[in-house]
């Protein structure tokens, strides 16, 4: 399947931001630990999300799913996951599964987790801090096996703020009798909005600081609950109308989450608004160059950065690019350098040049490599093909219905 875009043309409109991608995955395979069923609202009708609930469902999980947001999930007959899981390899967050099953049953088996393809994407500081809490943590070829050795709480300083790492450990330390703490956990606003879930639904999580209390070994209940809104999702749509000189709203936003991101725009000249929950992006008369560094919370988004790039290729004098949370992951830029592209890498990030770009037949490497390919067929003249658009819809909901909705042309191939 295929993405056939004709692109040249500034996006009009206004469209509704999904629920959060890094939001809904981490409380799906929470509601291991629930005793209840549990309502979420807001989820996203993305490929990631369908997988999750195809490993919930193979592990006994009961699942109604109305297919426009609204999920209701009941894990109290769930199994403990073994090898055979393999639908795990297809998605990152599966790794949220070894600090549930920890939490829920005391132990269980994964195949290795999956995801985006851009340099090594270690699990030491997930094993790390579950090792803290008393769990045996065992790899071979078939996966990595989890089991619960302790009952007692643990203090654990993160050395990165890995926001994985940070959702594992307090899945795990849940499942264990007394208090423990987390220092240096990831700040973003999606991992907070899972904490306040989670607090939802019972547990005892306190925020202090630059820590993260959590009494274990408590009855979590049922309830509902709203995902934040996508961050991400909005701000793909943001680059794309600053990229093709158009005037684009989002409705549902934050301003918080986007303040990185806005905070570009003002230094390139990119004239932005607030009114109520709705941003939008208009027209600038000429986009300045600027440096952008991608950094946990509250750096720019990474998942931001592939776009970006796209839209430092309009500006005078072109950018610069820096990643410090993925340092490799630069595989899309062989793609958009078919379609015109031109920069210099350097360690950790790329030089970007003021560039022409043109239409060409692109493949997408990754899940935010391909917006990037997107935004790029959007913002030069003449008809792109982008390849491999599952891997894109892994994050966007109805991408080709809300650019359609903005005026793009866009359709899809088999």
């Amino acid at each position: 399947m295929a993405f056939l875009i004709s692109g040249g043309k500034p996006l009009y409109g206004c469209i509704r931001a999904q629920g959060a991608k890094n939001a809904a995955l981490p409380m799906l395979f929470a509601t291991l630990l629930c005793t209840e069923p549990v309502t979420l609202y807001g989820v996203p009708d993305i490929g990631d999300v369908r997988v999750a609930l195809s490993l919930l469902s193979s592990l006994g999980v009961k699942i109604e799913y109305d297919g426009s947001g609204t999920l209701t999930v009941d894990a109290t007959a769930a199994e403990p996951p073994t090898f055979s899981l393999l639908e795990a390899e297809k998605i990152r967050a599966s790794s949220y599964l070894l600090g549930a099953t920890v939490a829920r049953f005391g132990e269980g088996s994964i195949p290795y987790p999956g995801g985006c393809s851009f340099g090594v994407r270690p699990l030491d500081y997930h094993r790390a801090g579950l090792e803290a809490l008393g769990v045996l943590w065992e790899e071979d070829a078939r996966g990595i096996r989890v089991e619960k050795r302790k009952e007692k709480g643990a203090v654990y300083h993160l050395p990165y703020p890995s926001v994985g790492a940070t959702v594992n450990f307090v899945l795990g330390a849940l499942g264990v009798k007394g208090e423990s703490t987390l220092f240096g956990y990831a700040h973003e606003h999606h991992v907070l909005d899972f904490i306040a879930f989670l607090r939802t639904v019972g547990a005892k999580i306190c925020l202090e600081g630059d820590a993260l209390h959590i009494k274990g070994g408590e009855r979590l209940t049922g309830g509902s609950y709203t995902v934040t809104p996508d961050a991400i999702e909005a701000g793909t749509y943001l680059i794309a109308a600053a990229a093709t000189g158009g005037e684009v709203t989002v409705e549902g936003v934050r301003y918080g989450e986007l303040s990185p991101l806005l905070l570009a725009f003002g230094r390139m000249n990119i004239p932005f608004r607030f009114s109520g929950d709705a941003l939008t992006v208009t027209p600038a008369s000429h986009i300045r160059t600027t440096a952008v560094t991608a950094a946990p919370y509250p750096g720019f988004p990474t998942d931001l950065h592939p776009q970006m790039t796209v839209l430092l290729s309009r500006a005078e004098g072109g950018g610069k690019i820096s990643d410090l949370v993925w340092d490799e992951r630069f595989s899309y830029l062989g793609e958009l350098e078919k379609m015109g592209l031109r920069v210099n890498r350097f360690p950790h990030g790329v030089r970007v040049f003021e560039s022409k770009l043109h239409p060409a037949v692109v493949t997408s490497t990754d899940l935010r490599g391909g917006a990037a390919l997107i935004t790029a067929a959007l913002a030069c003249e003449g008809e792109s093909k982008i390849l491999e658009e599952e891997i894109i819809l892994r994050g966007y909901e109805m991408l080709p219905v809300k650019l359609f909705s903005l005026g793009a042309d866009i359709r899809t191939e088999a």
